[in-house]
Parts: structure tokens; sequence; C-alpha cells
């Protein structure tokens, strides 16, 4: 089996400022759109007729309102955004899998996106280059020690036992890692024990052959006790970020 080394930059950013505009879209971008999750269904309602009959199927089977709320938004909210981004009509495009189930767009362009969605937000990458996206809610609650007994890194179960807030250190670690996956397509594997994603370069090494070698993780907390974690494979790509409410109505 071919094995790869990556490079991982990481590191943790400032909160960004959302833009509130729709932005011109370069050639080359990395694109980070939030919206809220929204109960009462108003910034839902509108990406309905923008899902197709699977998608709507997969909608109604959870049982949780929220869960259904999430997904919807979600979809439709990566369907309008594609949709304005490749100048089609959302409604056209057809979203496929990866050999390893990661979500792709048959697209006549370089478009890559990936889309994560908990506690009270949906955010969305959209990239010319393989980009991966986590987010996760500070959970107070959650038992995290043996999650990190079994999936984490020697050294980051070091900076966690002596970080001030050990739950803050592993939601933003989790997020770091659940992201990279992602990025490279592979999922959550059973190897995360073996990546060190702490601040700094960080060297991986991957049992399946991977064209991109070096790779950008950036963390940050975001409003309402939320960490996100943003893996870009192109290392000269400053993210943007938008808020949903610079979609065009239309």
């Amino acid at each position: 089996m071919l094995r790869s080394q990556i490079n991982i930059f990481c590191q943790d950013a400032a909160q960004p400022v959302w833009n509130s505009s729709f932005p011109l879209v370069p050639s080359g971008f990395l694109d980070i759109w939030r919206a809220p999750l929204d109960l009462s269904g108003k910034i839902t309602d509108p990406f309905r007729p923008l899902l197709d009959a699977e998608e709507i199927r997969k909608a109604n089977s959870f049982y949780r309102q929220e869960d259904k709320l999430r997904y919807l938004t979600g979809r439709g909210f990566l369907r309008k955004l594609a949709g304005n981004y490749l100048n089609r009509d959302p409604r056209t495009l057809v979203f496929s899998q990866s050999p390893y189930r990661k979500p792709i767009l048959k697209a006549d362009q370089p478009f890559h996106f990936n889309l994560s969605h908990a506690g009270d937000w949906v955010v969305i990458a959209l990239s010319s280059a393989p980009v991966g996206i986590d987010i996760e809610p500070v959970n107070k609650a959650f038992a995290h020690e043996e999650v990190v007994s079994r999936f984490f890194e020697a050294s980051e179960k070091a900076f966690i036992a002596a970080s001030p807030s050990p739950k803050e250190a592993f939601f933003k670690l989790w997020t770091r890692k659940e992201a990279f996956l992602k990025g490279i397509g592979l999922g959550l594997s059973d190897h995360l024990q073996e990546y060190c994603l702490l601040d700094g370069k960080q060297t991986v090494t991957i049992a399946e052959h991977q064209i991109y070698s070096a790779w950008r993780l950036e963390s940050f907390r975001m409003r309402g006790d939320h960490w996100l974690s943003i893996a870009s494979s192109d290392m000269e790509l400053s993210p943007r970020y938008f808020d949903v409410s610079a979609l065009p109505e239309a």
C-alpha cells in the first residue's frame, strides 16, 4: 500500500468579520459561509424547492425536527451557493461521492466544497482546491476523556491535560482532526491517534496516495461557544468569510 507524507501547518486564527455582500469569485478562492440553525424555518423554506427527491426523502427520515432542519439548511444552502458560484440552476446540480464517500459535485471546473453542521450553525467551505471544514459546540457536559484516550496522539493528550480548559482544547483539536480528514477525503478513520495537529508544522503519514503534500489548518472560536476549523490544500489561499445574508435572493 502506498504511504504519503503530508506536512500540515496548524494555527489559531482571530475571529473573522463575516461579510454580508456576495463576492466576486476569482480563479483561486477559499470562501467560508455560515447560516444559523433557524427553528422557525425562515432561512430553510426558500431552500426547499432546490432539493431533489432523494434529499427530501432523507430530510423526512430524521426523527428530530432540529436534525431535519440542519440537513435541509445545509443541502439547500449548498445548492444555492454552488449555483451562484457556477452560474447554474441549483436544481440541476448533480452530487456524487468519492470512493471514500466524500460528497463531490459533478462540475466542469475546479469546484470543491465541504459542509458541517452542529449546535447553532451550518458552515460550508467552497474552494478552487480540496478543502475540509468542521464545527462543534463546546459541550461542557461531554465526557471527553475516553475519546482523548482512544483517538488522540500522545502530544495532544499532554496538551489537553495541561490546558487551563481541557474541554476547549479538546473541541479545538477534534475539529482540526475532522476538518483535515474530510479535506483529504478519507473521513474519520481508525488512525486518528497517529495525527498530531497541535500548533506549528506537523507531519503525518497517510496510507493512501495524495497529490497534495501540504495543508493549512486554521481554527477559531465562533460566537455561541463553537470551535471551527478549516483545512485547505492550497497554501496560497486566504479564507474569506460570508454570512447567509450575502446570498442574492433571486
